[in-house]
């Protein structure tokens, strides 16, 4: 008798947890869908972005803030600067174009220029702020939380570069807007 009513509440529970877990799959799919659908149809935007960027070796941050502009196919301009006090404040720039990625480091005094096809590798964390990234192809859902008003979701790549292997998106979960994006490299690091 009672060890049969424990396998029928162990059942009941297991169909409840998948279930919930089955829900929670079609909530963060509609969640994500609703971005991407959002940010397919905008022509343009700009933003003032800040931007930390933590070292896991050395755990260390670098506070950066600037402007984020972007005009579709896919030109892009973000130029931040340092707002730690001890640094020089120097603006650093990446601009993309329709075939070139260009990346100016004001310590270095240098601008890299990459192959459009690189943005991927470079810097794949653009491609989600930007909508570029097909969030529903190029990565796997892992978890969910909710953050006052944002929905947050943990997205792992599906070819995780050393650039990126996660990232963490804040959504306004009934608008699809992107209120932030946190992204892992391979070192841990946390930008």
């Amino acid at each position: 008798g009672s060890c049969m009513l424990r396998y029928i509440s162990l059942a009941f529970l297991l169909i409840f947890s998948a279930g919930q877990c089955r829900a929670d799959v079609l909530e963060n799919f509609d969640i994500t869908a609703r971005m991407q659908e959002r940010y397919s149809n905008i022509a343009d935007f700009s933003a003032e972005i800040t931007q930390v960027l933590t070292h896991a070796e050395s755990q260390t941050s670098e506070h950066r803030s600037g402007k984020l502009a972007f005009k579709k196919p896919g030109f892009i301009n973000i130029e931040t600067s340092v707002t730690d006090d001890s640094e020089t404040g120097d603006t650093s720039r990446i601009i993309v174009t329709d075939d070139l990625v260009w990346i100016y480091t004001p310590e270095e005094k240098i601008a890299y220029k990459y192959s459009k096809d690189m943005l991927r590798d470079v810097s794949p964390s653009l491609l989600v702020l930007t909508g570029q990234a097909n969030l529903l192809e190029n990565f796997s859902i892992e978890g969910q939380e909710t953050e006052g008003a944002l929905t947050k979701l943990t997205l792992y790549l599906n070819e995780p570069t050393t650039q990126m292997v996660k990232v963490a998106i804040w959504v306004e979960a009934n608008t699809g807007i992107l209120r932030r994006v946190q992204s892992t490299d391979f070192y841990e690091n946390i930008k």
